[in-house]
This record gives structure tokens, sequence and C-alpha cells, in this order.
């Protein structure tokens, strides 16, 4: 009798382990912000250039509702991908970086830097940066955020570069308030 009371504890036990992180992965989500920067022609090489990208508006709370949420419900937002990718001009590559930083900021926070990749390779025309995984969530919360970009070129280039960065941010929520 004790085994069977003991087995039925064990199933219970796993089973309701299983169930709690089902209910998580409902309360988890992505939210993904494009925004862009141009990387001016120049001749200069290893010298810092910072480019700032426009505001990007969050509408966490159209997101948020989409996603069966409220910012009340919000545990933790982190980055958990970031990419630069070469826009135009077309065909070319990232081989002009040397190095890339990624800082956000918003209205109220200081800015910090997210993201970076020092000794970017050749050949690429897409790169994905190594990022924190602190909590962003004061940042995402805002009604707007802002990219800054630091790079270091390691080659002169001769037009403007239009560069796209992709953020996403994982989301998790409390389930029902709890």
């Amino acid at each position: 009798m004790k085994k069977i009371i003991l087995l039925s504890l064990i199933i219970i036990g796993v089973a309701g382990v299983y169930s709690c992180k089902k209910l998580d992965k409902l309360t988890q989500f992505h939210l993904e912000y494009t925004s862009s920067v141009t990387v001016p022609a120049n001749s200069i090489v290893n010298l810092p250039i910072s480019l700032a990208s426009p505001d990007i508006t969050t509408d966490y709370q159209s997101k948020f509702e989409n996603n069966n949420t409220s910012k009340d419900l919000v545990d933790e937002i982190k980055l958990d991908k970031i990419n630069i990718k070469v826009k135009a001009p077309q065909g070319t590559n990232l081989n002009f970086l040397k190095s890339v930083e990624v800082f956000i900021s918003a209205e109220g926070l200081d800015e910090i830097r997210v993201a970076s990749k020092f000794d970017v390779p050749d050949g690429l025309t897409s790169l994905d940066l190594d990022y924190i995984s602190d909590n962003l969530k004061e940042y995402v919360l805002k009604e707007s955020i802002k990219l800054r970009v630091k790079t270091i070129t390691d080659e002169a280039i001769t037009q403007d570069r239009d560069l796209e960065i992709l953020t996403r941010f994982w989301v998790n929520a409390k389930i029902l308030g709890g």
C-alpha cells in the first residue's frame, strides 16, 4: 500500500511540474522591433563612429493584449536575439566592420550596452551579436526606445551602408496574476 501511495505522489508531482511548464509557455512570447542606421562613407579607420536609430515605438500594450497579458503581469523582458544586416547598397557585406556595440536607452533611464561583437569576421551580410541577459523590462515598458550603434571600421567605405537592426525580446508574464 505504501508503494502505491508513493508511486501516486511521484506521478502527481511529475504531472504537476509538466503542467506548470506548459502553463509557463502560454505566458511567454516574443516582441520584435526593427530599426536602421546608416554608416556614412568615410576614409577614417579604427575610430569609433556613433549612430543613433530613430525612436522605436514599443506599442507594448497592444502586443501584450494580443498575448492575453498586461504590463502588471510581466515578470521579465530579456533580449534573446539581436542581428545586424546590410540593407544597402545591394551586394555589399559587413567586411568594413571591425567591431560593433549596441546600446539601449529610454526616457528617464540610463543608456546601457546590450550587445556587441568584436573582431567581426569577413564575408557576412548578416551578423548575430552577443547580448546581455539582463532584465530590460523597464526599457520595453516605455512608449519608445532608442538604439545607439557604435562601430569601429577596419577599412574605408566609399558608399553609405544602411544597416537594419532586428531586436527580439523574450517576455515572461505571470499566470493569472499569480
